[in-house]
């Protein structure tokens, strides 16, 4: 089947959704219907994110060859002093990046990062690491279910100003919804009214903070996370005590916290439930960036994102496309005998495809202040383009050889919410597919379980759950798309597509030494039709119905074209 012109058909499409409307969803989404409504709903939550290993110093493989203890981060031998120069919101704001490209073919472009567990954007905190008694140390350890639950808003807008301590009496007017299992959320207005782009020590110091007695009263109420949009809950760091741990408190009874939230003020009664990730989910974090939705359960795609979007301190990214590729000729291109580097700058050996693209790597740092003296213990992550799960999308096209137009490229600088949030279907090839096949529409046909536009799509194939550790060049095992199929799900209008297995592409020929040796034509088929991509997620046996809701929590960071994400799948049940 030849993949049809790209051209007024696509281009009517993508009008279509920059003016904001969206596809249409399924008619009956999961746990709605007449038969239903008066029933309880029970959530099975599904974490479906490959959870990477730190790399010590030395042995760059250890993401994808661990050895026994490779969880555990390095010794936190820095120690990150504080001064009148060098205040804690430029400390812990640090989230710096850099490109490379993957041999020399023009649009394997990589993305690496570091970036602190609290950055000056919304972020969460889990740590248990000195516990001897707590079978969840880090947030990764944790189960599903205690990233997400019903909300409940407590509205303390107009009643708390800066500097002010949130107390047991604020929350008791909310004890009813404050139930065993929800998500507690507190709204005060700080982070709408005094953040600004910039991190600031006075949007740390004036932070509204979390009573140690409140903090206890929640804790003893079970609830699954507490977050607010402040700075901090801790007053360890607004620089005014070095008391109680707050975080620890809630921590130590399983409790997630997040903070500095964004958009509390635009919840409306019919957002019920709230999800909260862990894009950088690596074995032994304490926390990180965080991405938050609270969505409708009976139409998912009626969301709130309740993230503040991050930017990269101290440097600053400001172009919309960052990349601008130099000219060239067919006559130079014969001359030079490969394509010119369009980044300018590294390139990394293709042959090395597995390390590079998944460096990851923890660093412990103590905070001293110059005054109060030890006030907490965060952590540097370093990521790769690869490092976990992720999602693709195109905001490069060198030459405009795959024919994305620009309204894409400027879309995809940052991954559009859109595409994120919706009802999930799975597409089951277990039993069909092995490794190094070609997919093709027959197989898509053959079990169709009634693909929908706007679905995000789950496409089972086990891959990732066999082969992900251990195996050197493990891109030599996965299948791949053949182009009919990669237009199958391009005439179906879906909002995304989830693979289990390490690339949507399968070479043809296959190279002698496994290596992929293409131009991403069906990343790029997919992305010029507003389809981004997530590679290297896993455990899709572990399904138990074939609709379900699908969130896919990516880094709300820009100009990296492949984000790590933090993947769900609810399933609801009466």
């Amino acid at each position: 089947m030849a993949m049809r012109d790209v051209g007024l058909v696509e281009t009517l499409r993508l009008r279509r959704s920059l003016r904001g409307a969206r596809p249409a969803t399924a008619r009956e989404p999961p746990g709605s219907g007449p038969e239903k409504e008066e029933r309880p709903v029970v959530e099975r939550v599904l974490d479906l994110t490959m959870k990477p290993y730190p790399c010590p110093e030395g042995y760059n493989r250890a993401a994808v060859q661990p050895v026994v203890g490779f969880e555990e981060p390095e010794t936190p031998i820095l120690t990150e002093p504080l001064s009148a120069s060098r205040d804690i919101a430029s400390l812990l704001s640090f989230n710096q990046r850099r490109l490379s490209m993957l041999g020399v073919q023009p649009g394997e472009t990589f993305n690496y990062g570091t970036i602190t567990t609290k950055p000056h954007g919304t972020n969460l905190t889990f740590d248990n690491r000195g516990s001897a008694t707590s079978a969840h140390r880090c947030a990764p350890d944790l189960p599903a279910e205690r990233f997400v639950g019903a909300l409940a808003l407590v509205n303390l807008a107009g009643s708390i100003k800066p500097g002010d301590v949130i107390t047991i009496g604020h929350l008791e007017p909310y004890a009813e919804a404050i139930q065993p299992g929800t998500v507690v959320f507190i709204r005060t207005d700080y982070s709408k009214q005094h953040r600004s782009a910039e991190p600031t020590a006075e949007y740390y110091t004036n932070s509204p903070t979390l009573d140690v007695a409140a903090a206890e009263w929640l804790a003893e109420r079970r609830v699954h996370v507490v977050g607010a949009d402040v700075r901090t809950l801790d007053s360890r760091y607004t620089g005014h005590s070095t008391g109680t741990n707050v975080h620890q408190v809630l921590n130590a009874a399983g409790v997630v916290v997040v903070e500095d939230l964004a958009n509390l003020d635009q919840l409306g009664s019919e957002h019920e439930f709230a999800l909260v990730g862990l894009p950088l989910g690596v074995r032994g974090v304490s926390g990180g960036p965080a991405r938050v939705f609270v969505i409708n359960r009976a139409d998912p795609t009626t969301f709130v994102d309740c993230t503040h979007q991050l930017e990269y301190f101290p440097d600053k990214v400001t172009d919309e496309i960052p990349f601008v590729p130099p000219e060239t000729s067919l006559d130079e291109l014969r001359d030079i005998g490969d394509y010119p580097n369009p980044l300018p700058g590294r390139i990394d050996p293709r042959e090395l495809q597995e390390q590079v693209a998944r460096q990851t790597r923890l660093t412990p740092f103590n905070i001293r202040h110059p005054e109060l003296g030890l006030i907490g213990q965060e952590m540097y992550i370093q990521y790769g383009h690869s490092t976990t799960t992720h999602i693709e999308g195109a905001f490069f096209d060198p030459w405009g050889r795959h024919h994305v137009p620009d309204e894409i490229l400027r879309r995809y600088v940052r991954m559009p919410a859109d595409r994120l949030i919706g009802p999930g279907v799975l597409v089951n090839l277990g039993d069909m597919i092995g490794p190094g096949q070609q997919i093709d529409a027959g197989h898509l046909d053959a079990v169709d379980p009634g693909v929908r536009e706007g679905d995000i799509v789950f496409l089972r194939t086990d891959i990732t759950d066999w082969y992900y550790y251990g195996a050197d060049v493990n891109i030599t095992v996965t299948p791949g798309l053949s182009p009919d199929a990669g237009q199958w799900f391009v005439d179906r209008g879906i909002r995304a597509l989830v693979l289990d297995c390490p690339s949507v592409e399968r070479s043809d020929p296959f190279s002698a030494s496994g290596l992929r040796n293409t131009s991403n034509k069906i990343h790029y088929l997919l992305h010029r039709n507003d389809i981004p991509l997530v590679e290297w997620a896993l455990r899709f046996h572990h399904f138990r119905k074939q609709r379900f809701i699908a969130a896919i929590l990516a880094l709300p960071v820009s100009h990296q074209g492949c984000f790590p994400a933090h993947l769900m799948a609810i399933e609801q049940w009466d």
